[in-house]
């Protein structure tokens, strides 16, 4: 079971976490004070690069303007955190 699922058996529909679609299994966290849901950077470009054939680069450029750029139109208190982990 992914992380996502076991936050929304824990919670219910009480919060309406809300996550860019098709990337559920990016989800790593809930930040428990604002109960935000914290996504994985480097799960989502996977996922991209993956699913979509994506080169690492593109996958790149399509999160940063499509996904993390559009946060703007959301209230800022019910946007996901993406946690930059990029690390080795």
């Amino acid at each position: 079971m992914n992380i996502l699922k076991q936050i929304e058996e824990r919670f219910g529909d009480e919060y309406g976490f809300l996550y860019p679609t098709g990337f559920e299994d990016a989800v790593i966290g809930l930040e428990g004070l604002t109960m935000r849901l914290i996504l994985s950077k480097s799960k989502i470009i996977d996922i991209m690069v993956k699913r979509d054939n994506m080169s690492y680069i593109d996958a790149i450029e399509f999160f940063s303007y499509n996904i993390e750029g559009t946060q703007g139109e959301m209230n800022r208190l019910s946007q996901p955190i993406y946690c930059d982990d990029f690390f080795e």
